[in-house]
């Protein structure tokens, strides 16, 4: 089963909806407002009391049967959620979210093929849809199908790239395995386009520890290090151009990136911000500065970070990015860069990475 709940409450611009005369219509959305509220408040059976009249006041309008569905779903009374949420799918006006609902509540029901079923429904409806990539992807998860998993949450990626639950799923597992490169840039990506959530500081531990766990310091070499992202090996074909994958030789450029760290003897062998944040700024004046491996191998993530480096936003973005990984490394650095910080945040507020279906990260690139 899921292991998380949506609160989604549809944001019709009611106000625009309708006339300011029509007072059926103001009547309902004021029920609808109290109905959300009682939810909020654990009551969702004085919500379904005032969402019932809201749809009587309203017909033509899906969202309160919506948000019934939804008091029904928290209510764990299934059954009738599925029932509410399939009269939702019929409006023309519907969105993805009904078919999302539907879908989860049938597979809170026992019910998974049913649950496919509706979610690929909605896919025909509406072929963008990220979210519906994510659930379809979820259920293979859990199905332990992971390449299918995989397929589904990058083409929710391609089709619907500023939907960050889709690199979200794809980091959380990639992160599982001895591809932590993917994890990495998933990611990344994830907390650029979801900042300030619960989510985005899990994602914050989780990148400097896939960092952490693919870094090792041998011990029968001083001041050597060792980095382990990938597990791939060169496969050479003779009837196609040579080219080695982009996994590998951002592995070879990091641990260049990684290398002053190391030589200086101030790690004491020991993964930190300071040194990631160092070795990311290293590897970006090799990539590109000296290698120019962006020309064969296009990123808009690193693309990203040049800008970054060149503005002197970089390290900040760094400390930002890995701040949960060691909170208190964190705020010893914050407190000697705290005029530094608000000007890069401030500045990074308004100049978000900037992402669509013609500018985006898959790791299906580089195949």
């Amino acid at each position: 089963m899921k292991n998380f709940l949506f609160l989604l409450i549809l944001t019709i611009p009611a106000t625009r909806a309708f006339s300011q005369s029509d007072p059926d219509k103001q009547k309902a959305t004021e029920l609808k407002q109290e109905a959300i509220q009682l939810m909020d408040n654990g009551d969702p059976d004085k919500a379904i009391g005032l969402l019932d009249s809201a749809q009587k006041l309203d017909p033509d309008n899906y969202v309160y049967l919506y948000e019934t569905g939804y008091a029904y779903y928290i209510k764990k009374d299934y059954p009738k959620a599925i029932e509410v949420f399939r009269k939702t799918t019929r409006y023309k006006n519907t969105t993805d979210q009904c078919y999302q609902m539907l879908g989860n509540a049938y597979d809170y029901n026992g019910e998974r093929n049913k649950s496919r079923e509706a979610y690929a429904e909605g896919l025909k409806k509406f072929p963008s849809a990220g979210r519906l990539y994510m659930e379809s992807g979820l259920l293979d998860l859990e199905d332990k199908n992971y390449d299918k998993a995989i397929a589904s949450w990058e083409k929710g990626i391609q089709v619907d790239p500023e939907y960050s639950s889709n690199y979200y799923r794809l980091a959380k597992l990639y992160a599982q395995t001895n591809e932590r490169i993917w994890a990495v840039f998933y990611g990344e990506l994830f907390m650029n386009i979801e900042r300030g959530s619960e989510r985005t500081e899990e994602m914050s531990r989780l990148l400097f520890d896939a960092y952490k766990n693919s870094i090792s310091f041998p011990t029968d070499t001083a001041h050597s290090v060792k980095l382990d992202m990938t597990s791939s090996v060169l496969n050479v074909d003779p009837k196609k151009a040579f080219k080695i994958p982009f996994r590998l030789v951002f592995t070879m450029d990091f641990i260049i990136g990684l290398t002053p760290s190391v030589l200086s003897g101030n790690q004491q062998n020991e993964v930190t911000i300071n040194m990631l944040s160092n070795a990311r700024v290293s590897f970006i004046n090799f990539w590109f500065t000296q290698k120019q491996h962006n020309q064969q191998y296009p990123n808009i993530l690193l693309d990203f970070h040049r800008m970054l480096n060149e503005k002197g936003w970089l390290e900040p973005y760094n400390y930002w990015l890995l701040e949960k990984g060691n909170e208190q490394e964190f705020t010893q650095w914050l407190n000697g860069h705290r005029d530094k910080f608000d000007a890069f945040f401030a500045w990074f507020k308004d100049n978000p990475l900037s992402l669509d279906t013609h500018h985006l990260f898959l790791r299906t690139q580089y195949d």
